[in-house]
């Protein structure tokens, strides 16, 4: 693991307000099962009380984290919110090309919601959709573009849209963030704090691969979190190059590099760690 980011729900939407959904709820819009802003499941959604977390931050105002690299909770409040939601229809907007921003959609999809999406993650949407894509429902109502540029620049240009993309093109296209709820009965924007909130429960099996737990009850986690991995030889031909391979690795995971794209967080607790080991591996 090099580095984290978020994976954000976008909307178009008129008004400023933010938007709350439900891990059901954004499963069911993008299953095609609920296909209008004011369908109850959505307005239950947003008027309500609400459970937020702010986390302790050190002087210069970063969160203090815990060994297991979560930040440390200061306190949790709750806030009302009402959302008069539009009698519109959603378009839902997707990755039309193979894509790994699809792939961990669909396997947070199929983790928060193994009833409503019933088939495995995929990095082609369309494989990984529940049911009929190209049912008379769907048809004009659930359109795919490629790229993340491709579905921002569409979603930003559809009223009443919801997409899936890295924070940044929300707000090239003048897309809003959604706070998703979470196993605690929280809600989360796609911040680097929740991230990594979410990120410190995950475990490694043997080949290095990280396994999110989608139900982690830590109180801000936002649960679509998502890792890069860098691929690395134990046994270089060219031992001179060694010692610049393990510096150019520890530069990119490190703050210094990770502070300069604005999707990605850097990695800390459990996932710096195993980096850490890994990188000493590389030889």
């Amino acid at each position: 693991p090099i580095v984290a980011a978020p994976i954000s729900v976008l909307v178009n939407l008129p008004a400023k307000k933010d938007l709350y959904l439900s891990p059901e709820t954004v499963a069911k819009i993008f299953a095609g099962e609920i296909t209008k802003w004011n369908d109850p499941a959505i307005v239950a959604d947003n008027n309500r009380s609400v459970t937020t977390t702010v986390y302790r931050k050190d002087a210069q105002g970063n969160a203090v984290k815990d060994a297991s690299g979560n930040p440390v909770v200061l306190r949790t409040g709750t806030k009302s919110v009402i959302y008069t939601l539009p009698n519109q229809p959603i378009t839902v907007v997707y990755r039309s090309d193979k894509s790994g921003t699809s792939g961990n959609f669909t396997a947070w999809l199929r983790g928060v919601a193994p009833t409503i999406w019933t088939k495995p993650q995929n990095d082609t949407f369309v494989t990984a959709f529940p049911g009929n894509i190209n049912a008379g429902g769907n048809i004009g109502r659930v359109v795919g573009a490629s790229s993340s540029t491709g579905v921002a620049q569409l979603a930003g240009k559809t009223k009443y849209s919801i997409t899936y993309a890295e924070v940044s093109y929300g707000t090239k296209y003048n897309l809003k963030t959604t706070a998703l709820g979470n196993a605690s009965g929280n809600f989360a924007m796609p911040t680097g704090d929740a991230t990594a909130a979410f990120l410190g429960s995950a475990t490694v099996d043997a080949k290095g691969i990280f396994k999110f737990d989608y139900a982690t009850k830590e109180p801000g986690a936002y649960t679509i979190g998502v890792i890069t991995y860098m691929l690395g030889d134990s046994d270089y031909k060219d031992k001179a190059a060694v010692p610049a391979i393990k510096q150019w690795a520890n530069l990119v995971i490190s703050p210094a590099c990770t502070d300069l794209a604005p999707d990605f967080i850097a990695i800390t607790g459990v996932l710096k760690k195993y980096a850490d080991a890994a990188i000493a591996k590389l030889g």
